[in-house]
């Protein structure tokens, strides 16, 4: 599930820097811009899949418990990652 937000996520990052290069900005304000135009988006897409598997910690099993644990960390991760390193990957050639 993690992999799939970060995949997604970064597909609309990518995307939206795309149209910005099409539209004729410099790289870097086309990034900056695809960052303020979908950034809130995927970074609530984070936050509520945090939140629900932080759900997990009232679980009564300690297995699920660290499970939910270790999601909401990457869920926190993947955002992190994907914010940083997609526009950094499209400012190159």
């Amino acid at each position: 599930l993690l992999s799939m937000i970060g995949f997604t996520d970064s597909v609309h990052v990518i995307a939206q820097i795309r149209v910005n290069r099409v539209l004729g900005l410099p790289a870097r304000t086309a990034t900056a811009l695809a960052l303020d135009q979908v950034g809130g988006a995927c970074f609530l897409t984070s936050l509520t899949t945090a939140i629900g598997f932080a759900s997990l910690w009232w679980a009564h099993h300690d297995l699920v418990r660290e499970f939910g644990i270790c999601c909401v960390v990457g869920a926190g991760v993947m955002f992190v990652s994907v914010v940083t390193t997609i526009p950094l990957a499209c400012r190159t050639w």
